[in-house]
């Protein structure tokens, strides 16, 4: 299963579902369908065995502006923060 990975339960936006997480910075690595295929097999199983699970669709979140965008203001912010109580169920 690789998804349902970031939500509403997470400090910061993230993929639902990702494929690989490698290029995230360390502390935002939360999972994806690489590093879980990476666990399993030196676990033991065989990698012919390995059914991936993924998902079909997404979560939305509410990111205040500021937090947007990095300092210089051009470039869109990685995992920016997030409050779960503003969040809407949808």
């Amino acid at each position: 299963m690789n998804y349902d990975v970031w939500g509403s339960w997470s400090r910061h936006v993230g993929q639902n579902a990702p494929l690989n997480d490698t290029c995230a910075s360390s502390t935002n690595r939360q999972g994806s369908a690489v590093s879980a295929t990476k666990a399993w097999t030196p676990a033991g199983m065989p990698i012919n065995q390995i059914v991936l699970g993924v998902t079909s669709y997404g979560h939305s979140f509410r990111v205040p502006p500021s937090a947007t965008f990095e300092s210089d203001k051009k470039t869109l912010a990685v995992y920016p923060a997030f409050k779960a109580s503003d969040q809407q169920n949808c």
